[in-house]
């Protein structure tokens, strides 16, 4: 079942809790265990959708993961920020990820960058 918003539920999961604590062997890894187990069964986890409200605090593409989720830019030549919420302009210049050739200098530009040919 899930327990969420079941004060129902999470009283009986409780209990069953505390009875697994007596019973269960003294070992911690094993007590820890069994608690674990017990909750899973009990409770299993119920993944919350990040983006559906106001998409996740990203000013593009918010991903919802298991348990978690993150920010994404959707256009190519940008990147997420180091806020983890905004897109900024990805320079392909300086992290060398242009295609300009050798005998070429490359200009970032927004979303982009430009190769041009050395004289």
């Amino acid at each position: 079942p899930d327990c969420s918003g079941d004060t129902t539920k999470v009283l009986a999961a409780l209990s069953k809790l505390q009875t697994a604590l007596g019973t269960v062997t003294t070992s911690t890894s094993k007590t820890a265990a069994g608690v674990q187990t017990l909750i899973d069964t009990q409770c299993p986890c119920v993944d919350n959708n990040e983006c559906q409200f106001s998409n996740g605090g990203c000013s593009d593409v918010c991903v919802n993961t298991d348990g978690s989720y993150h920010c994404d830019c959707g256009k190519p030549g940008y990147q997420v920020g180091q806020d983890g919420t905004t897109c900024e302009d990805a320079d392909e210049c300086a992290d060398g990820t242009h295609n300009c050739d050798t005998d070429a200098t490359c200009k970032n530009t927004d979303g982009a960058y430009k190769c041009y040919c050395n004289t």
